[in-house]
């Protein structure tokens, strides 16, 4: 953004360059015995000219740094979002997941625990990264929970299909 800054400082300087040396070139231009009023009016219309491009690159400066930077606003609140779907995830997995699985006769879910466990995971993932993050999202224009909860999806499979190092690949033998 420094960056971005210092250039729009360096055209809006160009504009004032040109804005000033158009005015004295004008005045000695005018002192000329041939035709000063058609050649001041040439360089008046160009010096506009040059001033309207510069003052345009300055907007377009300003619009990219603005669009550039809710773009890295929003690129670090995915990543905070990807984060904290990932903590819960595991914490959940760690915690929850396991005692219930280890409480049932079956050693699965039901799915009422399923459903359970996945308001928890939305609403821990939300508390994880933070009330900035989530406007950004929304500001964005995205559905939070549905990228909350398809972060989370992500997760579990991955969990599923990756498994911990360490642990047997299950096998077909």
């Amino acid at each position: 953004m420094k960056k971005i800054t210092k250039l729009a400082a360096i055209v809006l300087v160009a504009v004032l360059i040109v804005t000033l040396s158009s005015a004295a070139l004008a005045e000695t231009v005018a002192a000329l015995p041939a035709a000063p009023d058609l050649i001041g009016t040439a360089i008046e219309i160009v010096a506009a000219v040059v001033q309207a491009a510069l003052l345009g690159l300055v907007a377009l400066v300003f619009a990219w740094a603005k669009s550039n930077a809710k773009s890295t606003r929003l690129k670090s609140a995915l990543e905070m979002l990807e984060k904290a779907a990932n903590t819960t995830v595991a914490a959940l997995q760690q915690t929850t997941v396991e005692k219930l699985k280890a409480a049932s006769k079956d050693g699965k879910l039901t799915k009422k625990e399923i459903k359970d466990i996945g308001y928890e995971a939305l609403e821990l993932t939300k508390q994880r990264m933070g009330a900035d993050a989530q406007n950004v999202i929304r500001a964005a224009g995205l559905d939070l929970e549905d990228r909350i909860r398809a972060e989370i999806e992500a997760t579990i499979t991955a969990m599923k299909t990756f498994p911990v190092l360490g642990e047997p690949l299950e096998t077909t033998e």
